[in-house]
């Protein structure tokens, strides 16, 4: 998968261009029609524009609310899609119980989803299977052992 670069842009430019990456491919195209994405499942994403902070954003103390916006997430906002809908082949999928988590071992990769009930978001395009939640790269060794063994157990 590749990385995305951002030269020559402060943080904040980054960021506001990531999150016009992230609308443009998982929220409206720029017809302003809503984005499906699908499972390699046919099950249809739903991506929520509250979402992106979240997603592109780490906290830099545990203890603080505060979130810092993380340049190595931003970089990685087109391997959501590659991952949910089954283009890389490097990703395995785990559902358990209410949550669906797609993992590339290689990268220390994980999307996380939530299945919804039934009807729970529908529009022009149909209802949605998934719920978008966050994406991360894991870099501690105790939480990648601890996701693997729920993952690929």
């Amino acid at each position: 998968m590749k990385l995305l670069k951002f030269t020559n842009l402060t943080d904040y430019e980054i960021n506001n261009e990531c999150r016009k990456i992230f609308l443009n491919n998982y929220i409206e195209d720029a017809n302003g029609n809503r984005v499906v994405i699908k499972t390699a499942n046919n099950e249809r994403v739903i991506f929520h524009e509250f979402n992106y902070d979240h997603s592109f954003s780490y906290k830099n103390n545990p203890y603080s609310k505060k979130r810092l916006f993380s340049y190595q997430r931003a970089r990685r906002v087109l391997w959501i899609k590659e991952m949910v809908t089954g283009n890389n082949i490097h990703a395995v999928r785990k559902d358990i119980e209410q949550d669906v988590f797609f993992y590339d071992q290689k990268e220390k990769y994980v999307v996380i989803l939530r299945k919804l009930k039934s009807g729970k978001y529908f529009s022009s395009c149909g209802n949605f299977n998934l719920q978008f939640i966050t994406h991360y790269c894991i870099k501690n060794e105790e939480a990648l052992k601890k996701l693997e063994k729920k993952v690929l157990a």
